[in-house]
């Protein structure tokens, strides 16, 4: 297959693994390695690494020799960055272990690829918790019995170094835009993977609606710009004026419903309202211009409190009490959508 003119060799000499160690309690980490001699030796190049895996997994021999050169011929040496299109699958990796939802999954579909027929899956507990750069995990795996599985595949440590190892297969498949060609329990998880990014991504369209027709009675920049009413220049000094916006968006977590925080943004309650009542807000402004009379003629200050207290009560709350996500829809969008 290597030969083919349509098939592309390349040598990684790094890695992405997973490393356990620590008795009696034991921890688990996501690592990055490489190819490496002994400390003494000179650095391998390219060939003479190839040729060394190859001695090591099959045993040092004129055949073995033979395929290691006509491989090393046909390779081309690369970096994990270059594989990778520059992801850090070991902090995603990190970050998806953490998610107890995720990783019970995960455990489920490491045992549903080494047993195909195994059932009563969701008794499986697998959750990680961070000690330090490693993980301690709390789970079952090893108390359960499945049928043709073997009890050392049954282990915490099995199902850390497949999660990496699936990561890294799909990362490169995606990046060189090429088939997937893996082992059954890395491609259970890659299928599970795949399957929770499709929820994901429906779940995420879902909300948007949801909040579109909340805050925009359902309309849309589409719908505005199709109609003909508003072109790109309006539409380009909404954008200008949607940082605000933007960045309370960016603060809401993906595992948070944007609707709901939305209305929790909307009832939040300022130190203004929980004044008693609209005279007392009065007296505020009131007792600010009578405290300017301490540093401008008197008659300019004590008028500019009583200006304040008459102005619009809207315009007042509105200052006072900050800014809202609804005053950019409001003020800033909405009158482009109509």
């Amino acid at each position: 297959m290597a030969s083919l003119p349509h098939v592309e060799v390349l040598f990684l000499k790094e890695f992405l693994a997973a490393h356990s160690f620590g008795k009696p309690i034991v921890l688990h980490q996501f690592i990055r390695g490489n190819i490496s001699r002994p400390q003494n030796d000179r650095p391998a190049n390219a060939h003479e690494q190839i040729r060394e895996v190859y001695e090591r997994e099959l045993g040092k021999s004129f055949y073995t020799r033979k395929k290691a050169d006509f491989f090393s011929q046909l390779s081309t040496q690369t970096t994990i960055e270059k594989c990778l299109g520059g992801l850090n699958l070991i902090r995603d990796a990190e970050l998806q272990i953490l998610d107890q939802e995720f990783s019970g999954n995960a455990a489920r579909a490491y045992i549903k690829g080494l047993s195909p027929t195994a059932s009563n899956l969701d008794n499986i507990k697998f959750n990680a918790m961070k000690i330090g750069d490693a993980f301690l995990i709390d789970s079952n795996i090893d108390q359960l019995k499945y049928a043709g599985v073997s009890n050392n595949l049954l282990s915490n440590a099995s199902i850390f170094r497949e999660i990496i190892t699936s990561k890294v297969n799909l990362g490169i498949s995606s990046n060189f835009n090429g088939d997937l060609y893996t082992n059954r329990v890395s491609s259970q998880l890659i299928k599970f993977r795949l399957s929770a990014a499709a929820t994901k991504a429906d779940n995420f369209r879902s909300e948007v609606s949801m909040f579109s027709d909340l805050a925009m009675c359902g309309k849309s920049i589409y719908k505005s710009l199709a109609s003909r009413n508003r072109n790109f220049g309006h539409i380009l000094d909404v954008v200008e004026k949607a940082e605000r916006f933007r960045k309370w968006t960016a603060s809401i977590g993906t595992d948070k419903s944007l609707v709901k925080e939305y209305i929790s943004e909307l009832n939040s309650i300022s130190w203004l309202d929980k004044l008693p009542n609209k005279a007392i807000r009065f007296s505020i402004f009131l007792g600010l211009g009578e405290a300017l009379d301490n540093f401008v003629a008197p008659p300019f200050g004590k008028a500019f409190g009583i200006g304040v207290g008459l102005a619009d009560q809207f315009l007042i709350d509105k200052i006072v009490k900050g800014w809202k996500p609804n005053h950019f829809i409001n003020d800033n969008l909405m009158p482009v959508l109509d």
